[in-house]
């Protein structure tokens, strides 16, 4: 994809849909444009795609996302307005301070070719395939809570997205960043940066990234209710380092997204795609999150990381992938072996939250707020295998996570696991891919 100076970027940005200034979406919201999208053959090409559940195709705007351009955050821990009210913001003040500017709808230009909308211009191509991209995440988690037995899916609806906004995060540089696309819980918002080194292809193009990103905004409103700031990091950062509790919360959320963004991958054009970062970053981390690879393992240095190392010290190191990718790889390596992926993501989902049985992840959350040294990595490995109805898959999985996560060497009496994962079946044992000693 062809570089663009800021200026011509922002004039881009402004254009009104001069060609084709509505388009021709049919009452029932749907429009047929052209975006890009990855190919059955492993590329990235122009395809025509269907847009549906749309309000406006020119604002890009619809059930599965909200497009806003213009915007601009900052993120600063010494904004005075922090310490409005003493600094006890509610979750919309907290928003109304890093949101220094919300944006405007976008006005995509398009040339109508007999019924078939193509993009006139570089943001259109861009904008109209990250639309479709937020799209197949929201289509993929739909498909996930109604399998799950969960009908109201009314809260996947109205994703707020970024788009090309400017992202200030004082820590790091008082210049706005490039090359991101992150849900962001304070502003309950997607950013979608500039790129300028991810040339090849930009992580809005690439749809496993858009739904691994989509799938940290479910696990913020089922997990955590849809916090800006959850209440464990509050609670947990005050306790001081080193801190397990939030070590292994940003491991499980980021393992569980890339999780699931295999899992919508496979119903994909591309199909499923264990390396989705190929091609947007480079082949090393592509390679390190892999979910296929056979020695994607915990080893026990990692687990002694996540146990006794300082939050800012392991996510320094990025150790949340390792850990998250070890999650991650157990689930897929169970999914596949039985052919029961479509299970296991469902079991995942039914794992984030189960008030009823007080069994779920928040659940889990909440009884361990005052201890976070007692949140440990078996107690949610449990949370999700009492949340599997078949007994072959969860035996499966239950082999995986012994061996994968290391969580043998957590057992009491040596050969028998019950007493950390009790809803293992009793003919489990641990897997043979990972060496104990590692």
């Amino acid at each position: 994809m062809a570089r663009h100076p800021p200026a011509a970027r922002t004039a881009l940005l402004a254009l009104t849909a001069a060609v084709a200034a509505c388009g021709p979406v049919t009452k029932d919201g749907k429009a047929q444009v052209m975006a890009l999208s990855l190919s059955s053959k492993g590329a990235y090409e122009t395809r025509q795609v269907e847009l549906t559940g749309l309000a406006d195709v020119v604002a890009l705007k619809g059930d599965a996302a909200t497009l806003l351009g213009g915007a601009r955050v900052v993120i600063d821990a010494n904004d005075p307005l922090l310490q409005t009210n003493n600094g006890n913001l509610t979750d919309k003040q907290l928003e109304d301070v890093f949101m220094k500017s919300r944006g405007t709808e976008p006005r995509a230009s398009y040339i109508d070719k007999q019924g078939v909308l193509w993009p006139a211009d570089f943001h259109t191509w861009n904008m109209v395939t990250t639309y479709f991209n937020f799209q197949k995440a929201y289509d993929y988690w739909r498909g996930v809570y109604t399998g799950a037995g969960q009908s109201d899916t009314s809260q996947l609806k109205g994703s707020t997205v970024l788009y090309f906004v400017s992202f200030t995060l004082a820590e790091a540089s008082p210049n706005p960043q490039n090359d991101n696309a992150l849900f962001y819980p304070p502003i309950q918002a997607f950013a979608v940066l500039p790129f300028d080194k991810l040339q090849a292809v930009p992580l809005s193009i690439n749809g496993s990234v858009i739904a691994h990103e989509y799938s940290h905004r479910v696990f913020n409103q089922r997990v955590f209710g849809g916090k800006a700031w959850p209440e464990p990091f509050v609670r947990w950062v005050g306790l001081g380092a080193p801190s397990s509790g939030i070590n292994l919360l940003k491991s499980m959320d980021e393992g569980l997204a890339d999780f699931h963004a295999y899992g919508a991958s496979c119903v994909s054009e591309g199909g499923c795609n264990p390396r989705f970062l190929a091609g947007t970053l480079d082949d090393a981390t592509a390679a390190d999150r892999d979910l296929s690879r056979a020695d994607a393992c915990m080893t026990l240095a990692l687990g002694t990381a996540l146990t006794n190392q300082a939050a800012t010290d392991f996510m320094r190191q990025s150790l949340e992938y390792r850990v998250g990718t070890a999650l991650a790889a157990s689930l897929y390596q169970a999914g596949n072996k039985t052919g029961k992926m479509a299970v296991i993501e469902q079991s995942v989902l039914n794992a984030y939250d189960d008030p009823g049985a007080k069994s779920g992840f928040a659940q889990l959350i909440e009884q361990n707020l005052d201890t976070p040294e007692s949140f440990r990595l078996h107690k949610v490995a449990n949370a999700i295998l009492a949340h599997i109805p078949d007994n072959d898959l969860r035996k499966v999985t239950c082999n995986e996570f012994l061996d994968r996560l290391q969580l043998q060497n957590e057992c009491l009496t040596p050969g028998a696991c019950a007493d950390i994962l009790p809803d293992c079946p009793a003919s489990s044992s641990p897997g043979s891919a990972c060496s104990p000693t590692q």
